[in-house]
């Protein structure tokens, strides 16, 4: 199965939310998908316990502590040349149901040039809420919607079209605050909301 998607999940000293991830990814029925780990120095035995799964699909890589921004820019420098989107998801989050990627992928496929990403809501991993709002029906967030807030609030998950990398970088001097890439990506293109829940938040 050719590579389609790739998948990054920057990680520090989070072995077993990471093998939690794995579950709800492994599971996927879509296949073609590629788990870029970056492993972000951590002391414990994530590397071990990664290496064990020997799933080609998950491609781990290992570096001193530079953060979970720059982890994630790290990350973006090991996708596959032949992959078209990629999904950001933390190590301590997993995927809503085996149909999400599957969902994702099938909304972004039909966009036109002027959106970078499809966003999906999030709901709390234990309890099942919401924890983001999204438009109740499917719609356009633009530059706009992002800074006043009402329309896209809380921790949603977002797939992208890989040409628009370039457009956004995460703030690697930073811990947090990936608001500005987000916002810099949104004055370039817009973004569509779906109303469905796309990740379990932990």
């Amino acid at each position: 199965e050719l590579t389609k998607i790739s998948i990054i999940t920057p990680t520090y000293n989070r072995m077993l939310l990471l093998l939690r991830l794995w579950d709800s990814l492994k599971n996927q029925k879509f296949l073609g998908f590629e788990w870029i780990i970056i492993d972000d120095g951590s002391t414990d035995n994530t590397e071990t316990e990664i290496k064990k799964l020997n799933d080609k699909r998950i491609k781990y890589f290992k570096q001193e502590n530079k953060g979970v921004n720059a982890a994630r820019l790290a990350g973006e420098k090991k996708i596959n040349m032949n992959s078209k989107y990629v999904i950001y998801i933390d190590s301590d989050d997993a995927f809503f149901s085996s149909e999400t990627i599957l969902d994702m992928y099938n909304h972004i496929t039909k966009t036109d040039n002027s959106i970078s990403s499809v966003i999906f809501s999030s709901v709390d991993g234990n309890t099942g809420e919401l924890v983001s709002i999204l438009p109740k029906n499917k719609d356009r967030i633009k530059y706009i919607d992002s800074l006043v807030g009402e329309k896209f609030v809380g921790d949603a998950i977002a797939i992208q079209k890989i040409e628009t990398l370039k457009d956004a970088y995460w703030p690697d001097k930073v811990s947090g605050c990936e608001f500005l890439r987000h916002w810099t990506l949104n004055k370039k293109y817009d973004f569509l909301s779906i109303n469905k829940p796309g990740k379990r938040y932990f």
